[in-house]
Parts: C-alpha cells; structure tokens; sequence
C-alpha cells in the first residue's frame, strides 16, 4: 500500500491522475501489532548465573544477558571494542542511526566484560552472528528450564491465528532489547 500510495502521488504530481480516493483514511496498510515477548528480571538473573557445558552457550548467554542488561543491539554489541568500554559507561556510535551514544553499566554488565575481556581480538564479546545466537539461544533457553507459554497472534487475512509457545521457541536475540525496555 506504500508503494501504491507513493506511485499515486508521483502520478497526481505529474498530472496523469486525478481521483484523490487513495488520500483516505481507510486505505491504509492492515498492520500487525508485534506481541512484546521478554524474560522477566529473575530469569535474566538465573539465566545469568547458569553453569554451562558448551562454549557456544555459554558465548550466548554473554551476549544475550549483556543485551538484556543494557538494551543494545546484536550489530552494536558484536563491534564493541575494549575503546569503547570506560569506568561505568559504554560509548560508541550507534550502527542503525549513526548517532553517539553512551550506555551505563551495572554490576552484571560489568561482570560480562570482565568474563570476555582479551578473548576477542580487542572485541569486548563474543563474535557469533545474528544467525547462530537465534539458534543456541534457543536451546540455551531451554536448558535453562525457562518455559514460561507466550502468546504469539499472526493474521491471515482478517482471521487471527493464535498460537501459545514456550519461550525457548519464540524467542530471539531482539527479545533482549525488550527485557531491557520492560524490566
């Protein structure tokens, strides 16, 4: 409908179109309200405090955690630099807007810089994509026994199609920015 609404205006500019009905109200794009899927701050702090076998989740957990605890995103926090870490803060620019930004620390932000530091390459966390985060952070979630059901609604046409998921299925690296805006 975007397209459309764009191409509309273009045309109505170069006088090709007369009829304004596509300026309504009504025609606008049918849009899906995201449900907000987060952990709760004691299954943040337990995921936290998890012992670990496997390299992988462990290197998640880091990332994930850290996210939680300071709402950055994966692209940011995979191109954090030991530069950017000062006392009690983060500074760095922001990969999506390119604005500055400065982030404060709290203990278990702090904890996981101290548990990386020097193992990346001057990185201050672990260099996984955004691919294979999804992936272990999901069996990562169900190791930890965090099982709670979500509510996930996806529309086919006008009919809601609502399914009740455990997390460790619906969850993503981008629930960590929720847990951090919701906690």
């Amino acid at each position: 409908i975007k397209d459309v609404k764009a191409f509309m205006n273009l045309a109505t500019d170069r006088g090709y179109n007369t009829n304004m009905a596509f300026l309504r109200k009504e025609f606008v794009k049918l849009r899906e309200e995201p449900e907000i899927i987060f952990l709760t701050y004691d299954e943040v702090l337990k995921l936290m405090e998890l012992k670990l076998e496997k390299r992988e989740h462990k290197e998640v957990r880091d990332l994930y955690c850290f996210g939680c605890f300071t709402g950055i995103r994966h692209s940011d926090l995979v191109a954090l630099s030991e530069e950017n870490v000062h006392k009690d803060h983060i500074i760095f620019r922001v990969k999506k807007t390119t604005e500055a930004n400065s982030v404060p620390l709290n203990k278990y932000s702090r904890k996981i810089l101290d548990r990386n530091k020097g193992k990346y390459l001057g990185k201050c966390l672990p260099q996984l994509s955004l691919l294979s985060v999804n992936k272990y952070l999901k069996e990562l979630i169900k190791e930890a026994k965090i099982t709670r059901k979500v509510q996930i609604t996806h529309y086919r046409g006008a009919e809601a199609i609502i399914e009740n998921l455990p997390m460790y299925e619906a969850i993503t690296f981008h629930t960590s920015k929720k847990t951090f805006m919701t906690n």
